[in-house]
């Protein structure tokens, strides 16, 4: 009898910036996570109603773009936990409450410049949770 074969946990990442969500692909890929990755969150809610696709952890920059509108992280929040309950990790370059984040409903805060040991640690630490 052949052993399963695990399936790559599957992170959806939601960053603006094409060099950094670059960055943060190749980081979850070398290490063995499925990516997808999208500009905005316009782009990352369409993702969570492809009903063949099972996320295990979405990572978002702090104040993605919903088409042409800036709207906060704490929005896009909302709007996916109307779809889906995903864990969502904030990246933030900015200055935050991470309590208050935490509070809000994410299930971690990553610092900008985002270090690939800290991403691997804090996402594997998130879906082990679940």
């Amino acid at each position: 009898m052949k052993p399963m074969k695990r399936k790559k946990p599957h992170v959806l990442v939601v960053e603006g910036d094409n060099g950094a969500r670059d960055v943060l692909k190749k980081m979850l890929e070398s290490d063995g996570y499925e990516v997808t990755a999208v500009a905005d969150g316009m782009r990352g809610l369409e993702q969570l109603t492809k009903p063949d696709i099972h996320w295990d952890v979405i990572t978002m920059h702090s104040i993605p773009r919903f088409g042409t509108t800036a709207i906060t992280a704490r929005d896009l929040l909302k709007q996916i936990r109307v779809r889906s309950d995903v864990s969502v990790i904030l990246i933030t370059g900015g200055v935050v409450d991470e309590q208050e984040i935490l509070d809000a409903g994410f299930a971690a805060v990553i610092r900008k410049p985002v270090g690939r040991d800290d991403l691997l640690a804090t996402i594997a630490k998130v879906i082990a949770t679940k």
